[in-house]
């Protein structure tokens, strides 16, 4: 089946650039290039792609409500940037609201079309109309009694912003996340979760100690374990295809803490988190996965589903409260 994608950005240079790109596949073809979202409303009407491509300033620019009306209509986006850091900022913030994907420009063919097909098959969803603001409270357990690796990809930056602020600041576990990000992103993952939520949230440095109330993003461009209560960033080849892995990270947690560990695994494409959840269940552990009504994407969720090793199914706004009560468990 043909792909219909619609590429918006002010140069037209890059419009034409992913338009070659995405048309050297076959089953891919762009059916609209705009050099603005003033129409785009419109256009979507009359052409009903499967995915929009779209510069972050486009977007920024926008007076219509465009991204509102794709969010509604369950199209999934794309949102293109530069490098720099005031525009991966800005880019950052569409896929907290619910984009599913973002794409450096300039980005190789293979990263072009492998994005656009997994977007494809995404989910789109507006969670501000879904959740609402968690109060818990929960007694400082003194000391670490948890340790709990989250593994997330595409839909993760939207879905890690509805559990990390909701966790109570007194709750004694430590938290790790893996989120498959290009470099730059997982700092700035890091930096936004930090200012939103009660516990400290900071990109993992190798070295860092594990302490309760505090959440370590694994950086990208490296897997990450823990030895000794200590995060150990290892370089090596990708594991399912990505880097960080959240099967590295899981299967060394296992090791470390038994059945002080928790796995959860969020919406994301692929089965990373799937191998990893058997090993900390056989250690001992829990394993909690995002249902697939409120997963922009089910791959991962489903894959560890698959393994008959998962204690809870539960869906999105429910993440927050449940590892709560697992920490005491």
């Amino acid at each position: 089946m043909m792909l219909r994608v619609m590429v918006i950005d002010s140069n037209e240079q890059v419009q034409k650039a992913l338009t070659d790109i995405l048309e050297s596949k076959a089953g891919l073809e762009v059916v609209c290039r705009l050099n603005s979202c003033e129409g785009a409303i419109e256009m979507v009407e009359w052409i009903s792609p499967d995915v929009v491509l779209a510069g972050h300033i486009s977007l920024e620019k926008d007076k219509s409500g465009f991204f509102n009306v794709l969010l509604k209509k369950r199209i999934p986006l794309i949102v293109t940037t530069a490098k720099a850091v005031n525009q991966l900022n800005q880019a950052f913030t569409y896929l907290e609201k619910g984009a599913v994907d973002f794409l450096i420009l300039p980005s190789s063919i293979g990263e072009c079309i492998k994005k656009v097909k997994a977007a494809a098959i995404a989910r789109p969803i507006n969670l501000s109309e879904r959740l609402k603001p968690l109060k818990l409270n929960f007694k400082s357990g003194g000391g670490l009694r948890k340790v709990v690796v989250i593994a997330s990809s595409t839909g993760g930056p939207q879905a890690l912003r509805a559990v990390i602020p909701n966790l109570p600041k007194s709750l004694p576990a430590a938290f790790i996340v893996v989120q498959h990000m290009g470099e730059g992103f997982t700092a700035l993952l890091a930096k936004r979760l930090d200012k939103t939520s009660a516990l400290t949230v900071k990109e993992a440095v190798d070295g860092d100690i594990l302490k309760e109330g505090w959440v370590y993003v694994a950086p990208s461009g490296r897997h990450l374990a823990v030895e000794n209560s200590k995060i150990v960033l290892v370089e090596g080849p990708p594991i399912n295809g990505v880097i960080p892995s959240a099967d590295y990270t899981m299967a060394a947690v296992a090791r470390e803490y038994g059945d002080e560990a928790v796995a959860v695994v969020l919406t994301g494409m692929g089965r990373d988190g799937a191998k990893g959840s058997v090993d900390i269940k056989s250690a001992g552990g829990r394993v909690i996965v995002q249902d697939k009504d409120s997963s922009v994407i089910f791959g991962m969720p489903q894959a560890a589903l698959k393994t008959g090793q998962v204690d809870k199914v539960v869906e999105l706004s429910s993440v927050a409260s449940t590892l709560a009560k697992e920490v005491y468990a």
